[in-house]
């Protein structure tokens, strides 16, 4: 019985680390399908794959960030303002964020103060 709680453990952690990976592959998949639509301008399309993207991973820029786009292109402002502001906060809490995260950060500020009328 000792013999079999190694091999149990493993496969525990195969099955969790596979999960993880798939998890990561499902959400690049729904990032892509929103980003197409967005650029061929099917902004609904776009907002339920971006949607999904940033359900599944919680820690991509790029999903709120194109879905806030959406959401002001629909005049959806009060969803876009938060959208925005999640990019901020989802860059602000990696402690190594990419290039590319940091211009996502800088944008998504940028449509912050042209959406935000509070004074």
């Amino acid at each position: 019985m000792k013999r079999t709680a190694p091999y149990l453990l493993g496969a525990f952690f195969a099955v969790l680390l596979g999960s993880v990976f798939v998890t990561g592959a499902s959400s690049d998949i729904y990032l892509h399908k929103g980003l197409d639509a967005y650029k061929h301008g099917d902004y609904p399309k776009a907002e339920a794959n971006l949607s999904r993207a940033e359900g599944l991973d919680g820690h991509n820029a790029s999903a709120p960030y194109y879905l806030g786009l959406c959401l002001h292109h629909d005049s959806h402002n009060e969803a876009a303002l938060r959208e925005f502001r999640t990019v901020c906060s989802t860059v602000e809490d990696k402690k190594y964020a990419s290039p590319s995260d940091r211009q996502l950060e800088q944008e998504a500020k940028a449509q912050i103060q042209q959406l935000d009328t509070k004074p």
